[in-house]
């Protein structure tokens, strides 16, 4: 059987601890979609806009379960892979609900100790 494919939302802790279900991050309405990361992403993410930030956890999603369109779509910081395409990422058009997270994350296991 395939294994479900993740994918990742990254959170303050206290906002996620907080949040209705289903949850409508800002970015629904500033953006239009949630920001969301595959696996080989994350760190990235972490580094380039949340480095320091403390209270910060890891959403794993299961898309499957969002009831929500999911598109993978180039990043919103013009974010580009080795070979100068735009890189993708997935977008999640619709509010988050909380049966779809899996777990939460510590971003220690994205992120080796030197950059925490």
């Amino acid at each position: 059987m395939d294994e479900i494919p993740r994918i990742y939302h990254i959170v303050d802790e206290a906002q996620w601890k907080n949040s209705s279900d289903p949850w409508h991050v800002d970015t629904l309405d500033s953006d239009g979609f949630i920001h969301c990361s595959f696996r080989s992403q994350v760190a990235g993410t972490l580094q380039r806009y949340f480095g320091g930030v403390p209270g910060i956890a890891v959403l794993e999603l299961n898309p499957l379960l969002t009831g929500a369109e999911l598109k993978v779509e180039p990043g919103s910081g013009g974010e580009v892979t080795a070979t100068g395409d735009p890189e993708l990422f997935p977008h999640l058009y619709g509010p988050l609900p909380h049966a779809c997270v899996i777990r939460v994350c510590r971003v220690s296991e994205f992120l080796p100790e030197t950059l925490l």
